[in-house]
């Protein structure tokens, strides 16, 4: 049998896909967030990339040491 709770807030709508796995929709301008173990055209970038098409926002990506940064530019 499952426990019934009450109390618990309902997610608003479309939260996650906001956020996404990476949360570029937390970051603000001149941020950026480092990604161990990935490269320019791995998945992070490929999400930064289509993040920023989707939402208007200028994200950039470099491959540094250890791994990927992402910046918000605007």
């Amino acid at each position: 049998m499952f426990k019934v709770e009450t109390g618990i807030p309902v997610p608003q709508v479309g939260d996650r896909r906001k956020l996404g796995k990476y949360g570029f929709g937390r970051m603000k301008d001149g941020q950026s967030i480092f990604v161990p173990h990935e490269k320019v055209g791995g998945p992070a970038y490929e999400a930064a990339r289509k993040y920023a098409k989707r939402n208007g926002v200028t994200l950039t990506c470099r491959t540094v040491e250890g791994g990927l940064r992402i910046w918000k530019l605007s």
